[in-house]
């Protein structure tokens, strides 16, 4: 369904010039102009996710950004993180054309100056958001929050707290991030702010459908703004060599996949019949639901033997960014283009990397892609 009162509250939280920008931004998204060029050139991105930092507290299963890995690779490559100054200077660079800012990590809350770094992409008319796993949120935290006129708020929930614990491989997280949650809501009612929009997100394991009942009961109860129920990302290893292959041919894209890795013959089991109910009940709630990837036959989904067909269009390269905490910019799959601290933003945006990357996903999904949602519109025919 869609959370129309999330874009009028949002709309009303920013500037006139902002929700204009906004405006040509979703129109670009209806008649992506530079897409169908062919060149693989884009007029500049709207919406810009920076890690912060890749510094986690958890030690998430299955986690997509691996922080406790990728955060010792960065270290034994002797990287730093950007620093606040930094980052404030490439916010200005791209504070024209009104990207949205996405506040990520690893943890984000792990950095002391956050909310300083959120409080300046505001006062540059940006649409901000802060995605975080909960376990920080104490009072002063709240309250910072709420005084920055943060558009979106995403905390993270697997399932009930025995299951949640030890999918983040911390005992009592989920008791952590859901009182922070509660007290979130508490205090914006009390300010009677209609911002940040509040968002669980979830993911939605076949095999464990108990869990995402858990947490639609849950939203539901807790009267949050928007429920997000993202398919269980993963990848063959059939996939992972494909990839590498394609690298090695094609000299372009990354190597990091994203999701759980799974055996080439790998079957995902459940009850399709729990998974429709599971549906019909999601159907049924009070919280608006959005699934990741939007529209996709979940049975397909899960269905390891299909890849996707090559209509499968994604147009994440054109419209989207992820600066990485020591200032390397990549489209994704930690395909590194061009770096913040060398060179204008501007420039790396267009180089011959990224227009290659380009012109190469809009000819076919990468391997890499295999169950990617992030962007990607699936097709299986």
């Amino acid at each position: 369904m869609v959370n129309f009162k999330k874009y009028f509250w949002v709309a009303l939280n920013n500037s006139l010039s902002t929700n204009l920008w906004a405006a040509v931004h979703l129109l670009r998204h209806k008649v992506p102009i530079e897409y169908y060029l062919g060149s693989g050139f884009s007029f500049f991105p709207d919406l810009v996710t920076i890690l912060v930092t890749l510094r986690c507290n958890l030690k998430c299963a299955g986690c997509s950004s691996e922080s406790p890995q990728k955060t010792l690779e960065f270290k034994t490559r002797g990287l730093n993180e950007l620093t606040a100054e930094e980052i404030k200077k490439f916010i200005g660079q791209i504070s024209s054309f009104k990207p949205a800012i996405y506040f990520n990590g690893g943890e984000p809350t792990l950095r002391k100056d956050l909310f300083e770094l959120m409080n300046y992409a505001k006062k540059k008319g940006l649409v901000t958001v802060l995605t975080t796993n909960g376990s920080f949120l104490t009072p002063e935290a709240i309250h910072q929050i709420l005084d920055s006129r943060l558009d979106f708020f995403s905390i993270s929930l697997d399932g009930p707290a025995e299951y949640h614990d030890e999918k983040r491989g911390v005992p009592g997280t989920f008791l952590k991030a859901t009182t922070g949650l509660k007290t979130l809501i508490k205090e914006r009612e009390k300010r009677k702010q209609k911002f940040p929009r509040i968002r669980i997100a979830s993911i939605v394991n076949p095999e464990r459908l108990e869990n995402s009942k858990y947490i639609l009961d849950f939203a539901n109860d807790l009267g949050v703004d928007e429920l997000a129920f993202g398919y269980l990302m993963f990848y063959t290893k059939e996939a992972k060599r494909k990839q590498r292959e394609f690298m090695d041919k094609y000299a372009t894209g990354g190597e990091e996949m994203i999701g759980l890795e799974i055996d080439d013959r790998y079957c995902f089991t459940y009850d399709r019949k729990k998974l429709e109910s599971f549906l019909e009940l999601v159907k049924r709630s009070h919280v608006p639901v959005v699934f990741v990837p939007p529209g996709v036959n979940p049975e397909m989904f899960f269905d390891t033997s299909l890849w996707p067909a090559k209509k499968s269009r994604c147009f994440s390269p054109w419209f989207s960014l992820t600066i990485m905490p020591n200032g390397d910019v990549s489209p994704c799959r930690g395909y590194v283009v061009g770096n913040i601290e060398k060179e204008h933003f501007l420039k790396i945006w267009n180089n011959e990397k990224m227009r290659t990357f380009r012109k190469m996903r809009k000819k076919t999904p990468f391997p890499a892609c295999f169950r990617c949602g992030e962007g990607q519109d699936i097709k299986f025919k």
